[in-house]
């Protein structure tokens, strides 16, 4: 079994996958990484933080219509990009 993933890490990474036009969805999940700063290591990893990312992930991304949509999906999902 996988070690669990830290949320923040992750985070991170999938910010720097979205173009900069994605003003909202950006600055929402600036908000939640720097919420995640207050949190331990094993908090960032628990289902709870994960649900309210791919929470944001969902309101804000409703269409997989471009590549850089599924890269983020690839990354949220940690699955490998085909």
């Amino acid at each position: 079994m996988n070690e669990p993933r830290d949320v923040a890490v992750i985070c991170e990474q999938i910010i720097q996958l979205i173009p900069s036009r994605e003003v909202e969805l950006i600055n929402r999940l600036n908000k939640f990484s720097e919420d995640l700063v207050h949190h331990a290591p094993e908090i960032r990893k628990s289902g709870e933080k994960w649900r309210y990312f791919g929470y944001i992930l969902s309101k804000n991304i409703t269409n997989i219509d471009e590549e850089w949509k599924r890269k983020v999906l690839h990354k949220f999902n940690n699955t490998q990009q085909y």
